[in-house]
């Protein structure tokens, strides 16, 4: 039974968090239990100062079931009536007791080693579905302005509606306003989704079809796709990959960005082919086979699913895993064609 009160105790930790954070983000104070604690580590009680954190001659310190603020006896003659009187500060944590230890680190960076804070659960659909809205807009400003063939893309690429994130549109349009960097946006992505790298790849392939919803490449949309593939870890032939999987020649669209004639001309097939499996031209049969293995491993569907990801991102994955087999057959043909 304490186990199964710790597991709910955790789970719910961010939703009882969620009042005391927008106070504090708010009015730079979180309360608790008749007492407020300020991010310059002063304690009120009904609106008065009771103590200063980083008083020299303040004690805090917790014990069992609250913690205790108390002012530093000097002299014999304080001492004795220390021991008659008890000017003692005493803030229960009977409940609530590992909200008040994150909320204090979160607010004062002050924490005892044997009470460390808990770990905030980290919801990852919210982070999946701020970031997709937010790299979303930042690539629609790319080429100076936001077109609604783009932001139509991304709704029905990443399935955005009211159900899903009811308040995509502000996301979007503050983004718009922003325009943060690159890294500022993808960082807690990146690091939230670390151990899913089919998921950022995913990612990729999705924002390629957004970038070429208006038809165009734009330089301003390719340097973002780069650099998101360099924050999220992922090579060039990854992006390559995202741009194959999402039914684009990416050697081609770099050539005609390069040249500024457009995107005509076609990439050697085999090139082509090569690309999906992240190679270059010359791979070897084995090293065709070895790379074909590993990537259908990567994005098995029942691999996807015991790393907890959604329903309808494991099938956008199963279309990166559906070019990778007909990279790999049109390779594995005795002769194959060029064109």
């Amino acid at each position: 039974m304490q186990q199964a009160n710790a597991i709910l105790s955790h789970f719910s930790l961010a939703q009882r968090l969620a009042p005391m954070e927008h106070e504090l983000s708010k009015k730079g104070f979180f309360s608790f239990y008749g007492y407020q604690i300020s991010r310059s580590r002063e304690v009120f009680k009904g609106g008065q100062l009771v103590a200063r954190l980083d008083d020299p001659d303040i004690s805090f310190f917790k014990e069992p079931f609250s913690v205790v603020i108390r002012r530093k006896k000097k002299g014999f003659g304080a001492k004795l009536i220390g021991m008659v009187s008890n000017d003692d500060i005493q803030i229960s944590l009977e409940w609530d007791q590992d909200c008040f230890l994150y909320m204090l680190k979160a607010a004062t960076a002050y924490a005892w080693k044997d009470s460390p804070p808990p770990e905030k659960p980290i919801n990852r659909k919210a982070v999946f579905y701020r970031t997709v809205l937010r790299f979303g807009a930042s690539l629609a400003m790319a080429d100076g302005s936001a077109d609604a063939s783009e932001l139509a893309q991304l709704k029905n690429f990443f399935d955005i509606g009211p159900d899903t994130v009811p308040d995509a549109a502000r996301l979007f349009n503050e983004e718009l306003r922003v325009q943060a960097s690159v890294e500022t946006i993808l960082s807690e992505f990146s690091k939230v989704f670390a151990d899913a790298v089919e998921l950022r790849e995913t990612f990729l392939v999705g924002m390629c079809t957004v970038a070429l919803a208006d038809g165009h490449l734009h330089d301003g949309e390719l340097r973002k796709l780069r650099l998101a593939a360099s924050v999220l870890r992922l090579g060039e032939e990854s992006l390559a990959r995202a741009f194959l999987a999402a039914g684009f020649d990416f050697d081609a669209f770099v050539r005609g960005n390069q040249s500024g004639a457009g995107s005509t001309r076609k990439s050697d097939q085999n090139t082509l082919e090569l690309q999906v499996l992240g190679l270059k031209s010359g791979a070897t049969p084995d090293q065709i086979r070895a790379a074909y293995r590993e990537l259908v491993k990567r994005y098995h569907p029942d691999r996807l699913r015991g790393q907890g990801l959604p329903e309808n991102e494991i099938a956008k994955s199963e279309a990166i895993l559906k070019r990778i087999n007909v990279a790999y057959d049109h390779l594995a043909r005795p002769n194959p064609r060029t064109a």
